[in-house]
């Protein structure tokens, strides 16, 4: 299947999600912010995606999928373990919030011709579920791939929309900590991820129209 342009995308996330606003929506970049709940928090986050084709002799800096960070409240390390790195994420030295690991690129976890609506964004939310259960608890309860400190993989497709990563921008993301498998995401919301809730109301809770809480 063809790619998703990023007009498409822009239409599928406004569309699916209203509370997100179109920041870039270019031929080649499309940036988004909006809020999406956690188990107990709202958080602010940003997407950015970024299509270069080879042979351009301008790149944009991004990986080949949508990057995805918090902006506010920003993540941070647990209290009771400061030295305990916040798991799952893409370290990268040229900004202060890490880039969220939703799958396992390796494993062609996500591709262009998915919505980002229906992907990208629902892993987002599960994602955060997980970030507050392990704050709470020290544990990531959430799916992972199996993995070690590792350089993020260059893309294995091969239309010009999707070329391999530079070693630039390899270096720029640094080391990779973890992979959320989109699997074990799915598995967590067909399961009720959040307090046995269906998926479609974990789909509603993210978009804020159900609250979950946290017994103190």
């Amino acid at each position: 299947m063809a790619a998703l342009s990023i007009a498409e995308q822009d239409r599928r996330i406004r569309a699916a999600w209203p509370t997100f606003r179109t920041i870039i929506a270019g031929k080649r970049l499309g940036i988004w912010r909006g809020t999406l709940r956690g188990l107990s928090h709202p958080y602010e986050i940003e997407i950015v995606y970024a299509r270069n084709r080879s042979g351009d002799p301008f790149r944009y800096a991004y990986a080949w999928f949508p990057e995805v960070t918090v902006l506010d409240p920003p993540l941070s390390r647990r209290a009771d373990d400061p030295d305990d790195p916040i798991p799952h994420v893409y370290n990268d030295p040229g900004c202060d919030q890490p880039v969220l690991c939703l799958f396992d690129p390796r494993a062609d976890g996500w591709e262009r011709n998915q919505a980002i609506a229906d992907t990208i964004l629902i892993w987002t939310a599960s994602w955060l579920r997980f970030y507050e259960a392990w704050h709470a608890t020290g544990i990531w309860t959430g799916g992972s791939a199996p993995h070690g400190p590792r350089t993020l993989p260059a893309s294995t497709a091969i239309d010009d929309e999707a070329p391999a990563i530079s070693t630039s921008v390899r270096h720029r993301r640094g080391e990779l900590l973890g992979g959320v498998s989109a699997e074990a995401l799915r598995a967590a919301l067909e399961a009720g991820g959040a307090g046995g809730s269906s998926p479609d109301e974990l789909d509603r809770s993210a978009r804020g129209e159900l609250h979950f809480s946290v017994a103190a």
